[in-house]
């Protein structure tokens, strides 16, 4: 997929990429049921982890090297809360808005930016807590 046909048209307004997210279904904003249940397993797999990583820690008398691996993965599990709790309910609200208004030809709505800057976010979000994970997984990896 080329960068061009991904990230719209360079002189696309930025309300107008909301629109075709809805009309392609892009996303797990389309499918609300899967991405609750992906964002609840995501959630309770990032405590499991931070519960076990502050066991770790407390049994080992807390050496230092373990804190980067504890804090990256409390930043994995607050990314993921934050898009679940609070990002995701917004951005359905805001497609909702999108659905029931209808700007002139061409223009672009409040909702139609509102949408956008919540997807972006939620993109933002995923990529942060998939990156936290991962420098986790290495925090731990080079400890041993």
């Amino acid at each position: 997929m080329s960068a061009r046909r991904r990230y719209g048209k360079p002189d696309e307004a930025p309300g107008r990429r909301g629109d075709r997210l809805l009309a392609r279904g892009d996303g797990l904003l389309r499918r609300g049921g899967r991405a609750r249940r992906d964002y609840a397993i995501g959630a309770g797999l990032g405590s499991l982890a931070l519960l076990a990583l502050l066991a770790r820690l407390l049994l080992r008398d807390g050496r230092a090297g373990g804190w980067l691996s504890l804090l990256l993965v409390a930043v994995m599990l607050a990314s993921t809360l934050y898009a679940w709790l609070v990002v995701l309910p917004a951005a359905h609200a805001a497609r909702e808005a999108l659905g029931q208004s209808a700007p002139a030809a061409g223009a672009v709505s409040t909702e139609s930016l509102a949408f956008t800057r919540l997807h972006r976010l939620s993109s933002l979000l995923n990529g942060v807590s998939m990156v936290a994970g991962v420098l986790g997984l290495v925090a731990v990896g080079i400890r041993r």
